[in-house]
């Protein structure tokens, strides 16, 4: 099992959730780049977040 955006109760659970770490300061960065130049055309960006391992995914 696994969470996405790794809040602070991931690793406080039993067992601790496995999650994916997002990028939220490039995701602002390029919001703002996004709204600043004015192109209002759809645009599909791709971020890469860290997977953080923890007990919900692991064999036991």
């Amino acid at each position: 099992m696994c969470g996405y955006d790794d809040q602070r109760i991931a690793h406080q659970l039993t067992p601790a959730l496995t999650s994916v770490q997002l990028a939220y300061n490039e995701l602002g960065r390029m919001a703002v780049s996004y709204l600043c130049d004015g192109d209002d055309t759809a645009a599909h960006i791709r971020l890469v977040g860290k997977l953080q391992v923890r007990g919900s995914s692991q064999r036991t």
